[in-house]
């Protein structure tokens, strides 16, 4: 057997959180299935969250190259938190109720793409 490959306990194991689709996938979810109640905040949360994602991937695929891989996760964390902050802000100067309805949803955009990423 090749060493470079995992044993079954290890696969099972890296199964259970590390690997595991729905862990990484439908909890970055949530708060987006949090406001889905109505169409016109489920709307405001997908372009919020697609505005973040599109911006921060643009940004740190621009200057990847120039960071140091330690510091990667740190820059791609303020990205995405500079970017969440301009779309709640945007939201609380020109949608205040929806801004209002979402609450403290929009915040959790980061977590969302930390585990998306």
């Amino acid at each position: 057997m090749n060493r470079d490959e995992p044993t079954a306990g290890e696969r099972f194991l890296n199964g259970i959180l590390p690997e595991n689709p729905v862990y990484r996938q439908l909890l970055g979810m949530c708060p987006t299935l949090a406001v889905t109640g109505a169409m016109k905040p489920a709307m405001t949360m997908v372009a919020a969250t697609a505005f973040v994602l599109i911006c921060a991937n643009l940004m740190v695929s621009s200057i990847r190259h120039l960071l140091k891989p330690h510091l990667r996760i740190l820059v791609f964390t303020l990205t995405i938190a500079t970017f969440v902050t301009i779309a709640d802000r945007f939201l609380a100067a020109y949608l205040y109720d929806m801004s209002k309805q979402l609450g403290p949803y929009v915040p959790l955009i980061i977590v969302n793409c930390l585990i998306i990423s």
